[in-house]
């Protein structure tokens, strides 16, 4: 599957553990995620990315911007099933999981018909998955959060 990397940005994964030292400061996390809320959500969507599980258990979502210039929010655990429901995602984008958003227009998603599930954006009134920016893993998204485009925007 091709992913887009935006111009400017290179990564290692293997640095980059989803940990919450790595995002930037403006980037507001929450408590871990409740034991109850994360076996609910393995028990529905058991191949989620173990980095994004490592993440929620120490920060059940949160929100802020990214060096990219961009905001987004983590949704918490318990409210991932029922805004895919509010969404629309299993009909209008099946094989996506929402977990997040622009706080706008975009939602953020896994697809899961990949292996690992990659990351990207997907319209929230996307109609399949030809509208799917692919970032990478989630590794990967969380690396943009302090690598800016262009110009060092971090710091």
């Amino acid at each position: 599957m091709y992913c887009y990397q935006p111009p400017g940005i290179s990564w290692d994964t293997a640095i980059v553990d989803a940990h919450v030292d790595f995002l930037p400061q403006e980037f507001q996390t929450n408590p871990p995620v409740a034991d109850r809320d994360l076996q609910s959500l393995l028990d529905r969507y058991p191949a989620l990315p173990e980095a994004y599980v490592r993440f929620l258990k120490q920060h059940d979502g949160g929100e802020g911007w990214f060096a990219t210039g961009r905001f987004y929010k983590f949704w918490q655990a318990s409210e991932i099933e029922q805004s895919n429901l509010d969404y629309g995602a299993p009909e209008f984008s099946p094989g996506f999981l929402l977990f997040g958003s622009d706080g706008g227009d975009e939602s953020l998603a896994f697809d899961m018909r990949s292996e690992p599930w990659m990351v990207g954006e997907l319209p929230f009134v996307s109609v399949g998955d030809t509208d799917f920016l692919c970032v990478g893993t989630f590794e990967d998204f969380i690396a943009t959060s302090r690598v800016a485009t262009g110009s060092d925007q971090s710091g």
